[in-house]
């Protein structure tokens, strides 16, 4: 094997040369917005080095043995310490998904571990909240009850738990691979990792969809107490099995409690991409590095930390992939019918969900194919994921008439004119992975053209290699098809990151499990350049700088809001000056989340600075009560065109945005 070494040692050489001017350019950034910053981000990433080498002497004297315990709890007390109420009612809302899941696997047949039984309870809930707001009960109580019951009635599956995570530490300490250099820098960057999540789940949320779309929606369904769709917000048409968690999230502790619902899926996801590496044969101490290489890539990270529904789909699927795993080892079917409840669950959080549906349908089918009774069994495995799994997209159907509203279907001839350019033929398919990697912005909005970071550029030679475990080569197999078919269908849906969470997760442990063929000095530094790429693209696209005074209680949420968000100011104007039945037209203004009323917040947004006056007649309703324009240069052009038929009244104004208060036009 000396040639491998020789050549990936080539490779990285050629890589971290390839990717030192984008590194020196993401450091850049740092220096445009603040040179303290700057500064300290290079003192940071120079104490990294000694600092992980340090930490390894430690862990390994004694400290080892306890991570198991000791990290998960400092997290948990550290949420705690921020947001008491939003930490109690995201455990409470484990626990119960927990008893949950366990309870009915149980019953089912199905022996479910902690991953499992939990994701398994919340894709129960997502079904039950699905109901109840379909029946206009979306009220606190209601949800306190639902979380409730089940922990009161099969507390006994705490038991187990509590079983289950001695076990996990046993197995733990009795490895003593895990002292090794390798295991010491995964876990010293999942502490790190872990700490910039935290800092950010529990920072009121600033981002994109975040506000745009998801906590809006929440807010409207517990304001209406059911699933009704505001014509402001046609995204709520789309599945909402994420949202309907985290809106009863929302309503026993806030909005911090529904910040972390997305979190504990990272979290669920996380264990679940693990039991999947070991049922590929790969060591626990490479499985580790491969969960926290995979959790290192930046979108990756991002996508746990915020408010989004992209990890939801990713855990399910992985419990899918599980479940397929224990129904091959077993021969018991109905697991491969908990696998089908998982892939529909998914189906309820995201419609992409069906680029993973494809390839578990394939090898499902194949391996029903060769069992008894096949076409029977068959017959309910898809009966199950089509009912539990369309539910959402009937809903739209019978409030829309488009199942997959407000995406427009094609016609055949929209369809025959779009299939020639945009078909992913295989110079397109290989492209885009070289794009997403260095021209990342058209793929993931950020500042950055490195969202991806490099951990799969260094390790994508090492996919040569065979695996070389003890394992069932099906098992390798199936990833390797789940993440090949998944891929051409993610290209043809122009390649949007955060829709490839599973694959890239998938990938960073099989290539993780193949570093442990190669010499382990060149395993590590092949780590630490991964690392040390990944970490302040990770700081960049997810932190502000005005998070520090926010911790250190030096500022309150608003004056972080204010500091960071530029569209806040107006909208918390509003909060405080219009009503919740008042209608808002705002142009460019997207912080529809805290807005007084988000159902009569209609917004018109695109990423620029400059909007044309006939987006302004676009956006405007009879009924508006107050508009907001965006302060630009061509401001007064906006104004003049609002008042062809309105009466506007400057009440507010700030660097970024006005908002004019609106009064019809006396007659003449």
């Amino acid at each position: 094997m000396r040639w491998v070494a020789v050549l990936w040692a080539t490779w990285l050489c050629a890589i971290v040369a390839l990717t030192f001017p984008p590194f020196l350019g993401n450091l850049d950034i740092f220096r445009q917005v603040d040179r303290n910053l700057y500064v300290l981000m290079l003192v940071a990433l120079g104490a990294a080095v000694p600092a992980a080498v340090g930490y390894h002497f430690l862990r390994r004297r004694s400290f080892w043995r306890w991570e198991p315990q000791v990290l998960p709890i400092a997290f948990v007390v550290l949420c705690a310490i921020y947001s008491p109420g939003g930490a109690a009612v995201t455990l409470w809302m484990l626990a119960a998904a927990f008893a949950t899941g366990k309870a009915v696997t149980q019953i089912f047949g199905t022996p479910a571990d902690l991953a499992l039984s939990t994701l398994a309870g919340f894709g129960i809930f997502s079904v039950l909240l699905f109901i109840l707001g379909m029946s206009h009960a979306f009220y606190p109580w209601v949800f306190a009850v639902l979380f409730s019951l089940p922990i009161v009635l099969f507390w006994k599956c705490f038991g187990d738990l509590a079983k289950e995570c001695r076990a996990l530490r046993s197995r733990w300490i009795q490895d003593r691979e895990i002292t090794s250099p390798h295991v010491s820098i995964a876990v010293f960057a999942s502490i790190i990792l872990a700490l910039i999540a935290t800092t950010t789940l529990l920072t009121p949320a600033w981002n994109g969809d975040s506000i745009q779309f998801h906590l809006p929606l929440m807010r409207v369904f517990l304001s209406n107490h059911d699933l009704t769709v505001p014509s402001a917000i046609p995204y709520g048409y789309y599945p909402q099995g994420f949202e309907v968690l985290a809106s009863a999230g929302f309503a026993l502790g806030g909005q911090t409690a529904a910040q972390l619902v997305n979190p504990a899926f990272f979290c669920l996801a996380i264990l679940a991409l693990y039991r999947i590496a070991r049922y590929c044969a790969i060591s626990r101490s490479w499985a580790v590095v491969g969960v926290v290489l995979g959790i290192s890539i930046p979108f990756v990270h991002w996508a746990g930390s915020v408010v989004k529904n992209d990890f939801p789909l990713a855990a399910y699927q992985f419990a899918a992939l599980l479940c397929y795993f224990r129904w091959r080892e077993t021969s018991v079917f109905r697991w491969i019918l908990l696998s089908g409840f998982f892939i529909a669950t998914s189906l309820g959080v995201k419609n992409v969900a069906v680029f993973g549906a494809v390839p578990w349908a394939l090898v499902a089918a194949y391996s029903l194919w060769r069992q008894p009774r096949s076409f029977s069994r068959a017959v309910s495995v898809a009966a199950a994921v089509l009912v539990l799994g369309l539910l959402w997209q009937t809903r739209a159907y019978l409030a829309t008439g488009n199942p997959l509203f407000p995406l427009r279907l094609m016609s055949s001839s929209d369809a025959a004119a779009r299939l020639p350019s945009q078909h992913p033929k295989w110079p397109v398919m290989i492209s885009a992975a070289y794009d997403v990697h260095f021209h990342g912005k058209p793929h993931f909005e950020s500042p950055t053209q490195n969202p991806m970071g490099i951990v799969l550029l260094l390790i994508a030679p090492l996919f040569l290699l065979p695996l070389g475990s003890k394992a069932p080569r099906w098992t390798e197999g199936v990833l390797w098809l789940f993440v090949i078919l998944y891929y051409p269908q993610w290209v043809y849906s122009a390649a949007i990151l955060r829709y490839a969470i599973a694959p890239a997760l998938l990938l960073a442990v099989l290539g993780a499990a193949r570093m442990a063929l190669v010499p382990r000095p060149l395993a590590i530094i092949a780590m630490g350049a991964a690392l040390l790429f990944s970490i302040p693209i990770i700081i960049l696209i997810e932190m502000a700088p005005a998070e520090i005074p926010l911790f250190l209680k030096q500022i309150d949420a608003a004056t972080f809001l204010r500091r960071t968000l530029p569209p806040y100011g107006a909208v918390e104007f509003l909060s405080h000056h219009a009503k919740a039945s008042d209608s808002i037209a705002s142009v460019g203004d997207w912080a529809a989340a805290y807005t007084p009323n988000p159902a009569k917040f209609h917004l018109f947004y695109l990423t620029k600075r400059e909007y044309e006056p006939s987006e302004v007649r676009r956006v405007l309703h009879p009924d508006d009560r107050y508009l907001i324009l965006p302060n630009s240069p061509n401001l007064a052009q906006l104004e003049s065109t609002a008042s062809e038929h309105r009466r506007l009244t400057l009440v507010y104004q700030d660097p970024n945005f006005v908002v004019e208060k609106l009064s019809p036009t006396p007659i003449r």
